[in-house]
């Protein structure tokens, strides 16, 4: 399983539960993130900076999966500012987030893993589940065009 495969499992699981077998299919038809970084830099950079004393830790924050996020995007922003510009496909972040993450240093990642109030990340559930419940070939089709349902 590659690492983006892995990624969208994880995120899939994280809003849906254990996937069913045709649910699994259709994520391993899918070459983008399921995901979107729906937050400013604005945002993003108070919370890595520590400068929002409301923030805390607690245990409904899922640390892991916004790590496992931001780790893949920011790797993925480092790529996109080299110029392999298939990965800003890949992710569907913006310019302005791209050269953000490229930037941002593993205590700032840290702490927006630990710190943000649920998932970072936006999962649009309705999609999945109903390209996953199509004929096996016509799921295919769907997750090959899933960075359109992403994008809007």
């Amino acid at each position: 399983m590659n690492d983006l495969t892995h990624l969208n499992q994880c995120i899939a699981e994280h809003w849906l539960g254990p996937l069913q077998k045709n649910q699994f299919q259709y994520l391993e038809a899918i070459r983008v993130c399921i995901a979107k970084l729906n937050h400013s830099t604005q945002t993003l950079h108070r919370v890595a900076n520590n400068l929002s004393a409301s923030l805390t830790t607690c245990a409904a924050v899922p640390v892991e999966l916004n790590a496992l996020y931001l780790n893949y995007v920011r790797l993925a922003a480092k790529d996109i500012v080299a110029g392999f510009v298939e990965k800003w496909i890949e992710t569907g972040l913006d310019w302005e987030q791209t050269q953000w993450l490229a930037r941002i240093d593993n205590q700032q990642l840290k702490r927006l893993s630990e710190q943000w109030e649920g998932p970072i990340m936006h999962f649009n559930t309705q999609p999945f589940i109903e390209g996953a419940a199509l004929h096996p070939e016509a799921a295919k089709e769907h997750a090959r065009a899933y960075i359109t349902i992403i994008i809007q």
